[in-house]
């Protein structure tokens, strides 16, 4: 009877566990403002080239219209202002920098994933 009893609290103790994502992955949460996020990990393709697609490529920095010269179609193209810091000024709207997208800034979590991708290396993937 003793074994059984000991047996049902170790099952009861040891069977029940969940995972969380915070033990599981190390992710990035943004909060605050309209647009919550988290992510774990930035793609070029999958990520960030609709964010600059949306808000910068089809109107005014795409092969056809280049507005001050700046195309931002490809990856080539987007790390090419990665390394004086001219991507995340103007995208941070920063002093010194043209602010961009005109119309106003990318949400907060789009720019932390641009950041946390130029962080990463700004692999092409």
């Amino acid at each position: 009877m003793n074994r059984f009893i000991f047996l049902c609290f170790s099952l009861l103790f040891t069977a029940c566990y969940y995972d969380n994502k915070e033990d599981l992955y190390d992710y990035i949460e943004v909060e605050g403002g309209e647009n919550e996020c988290e992510f774990s990990d930035v793609s070029y393709s999958m990520d960030l080239k609709a964010i600059f697609d949306l808000n910068c490529n089809n109107a005014c920095h795409n092969s056809a219209n280049q507005f001050g010269g700046v195309i931002l179609e490809s990856h080539g193209a987007v790390t090419s202002f990665l390394a004086d810091g001219t991507l995340m000024g103007v995208i941070k709207h920063e002093d010194g920098f043209s602010p961009m997208p005109p119309s106003g800034k990318l949400t907060d979590c789009e720019i932390d994933k641009i950041q946390f991708w130029i962080n990463d290396g700004a692999p092409n993937n």
